[in-house]
């Protein structure tokens, strides 16, 4: 309780609390534009769960475009394979009320599943893993948009980014 008071007293903020910042508030209304799949639905329906659910409504735009693959972990003697990963990469792009890019950036995730038995427990266990990678995604290119303020107010900073990050989730 008392670290409480003290950080109270040294202009401590929460990340997520006090007064919104006009970046984030223009993140938070970023109209999003995403691939017409099923996997593009799934990023957008979790970024829109980082903006706050709010209809976009802003001048900003977030373009990203997705690239899925999928990779074979575990094959037995038999060739039979029981284990792969999703990979999911996504290249965004936030763009402002003219046009102009912002910033950019690539991001690699991962997503493990098990194909032991085969048919329909297969295909749940890839369509959760495609979720799962979808939604780490979204999260982590909300995170790189958040810093990306951070970066932003640094003199001589550089908006564009493209590191690559990979996460896996098993």
């Amino acid at each position: 309780m008392l670290a409480l008071l003290a950080l109270t007293g040294c202009g401590f903020q929460p990340v997520h609390g006090g007064n919104e910042s006009q970046w984030l508030a223009h993140l938070r209304a970023a109209r999003l534009e995403v691939p017409q799949s099923a996997i593009g639905w799934q990023l957008a329906r979790a970024l829109r769960t980082h903006q706050g659910g709010a209809a976009a409504s802003g001048d900003h735009d977030l373009l990203v475009d997705l690239s899925l693959g999928r990779d074979d972990l575990l094959v037995q003697r038999d060739s039979d394979v029981i284990r792969s990963v999703v990979r999911l990469e996504g290249k965004y792009t936030l763009l402002d009320a003219s046009g102009e890019k912002m910033l950019t950036g690539k991001l690699l995730v991962s997503a493990a599943y098990n194909r032991a038995g085969g048919g329909f427990a297969s295909e749940v266990a890839l369509r959760n893993a495609k979720e799962r990678a979808a939604r780490e995604l979204a999260a982590q290119i909300w995170r790189r948009l958040i810093l990306a303020d951070d970066t932003r107010a640094a003199p001589g900073a550089n908006a564009e980014s493209g590191e690559s990050s990979e996460g896996n989730e098993q």
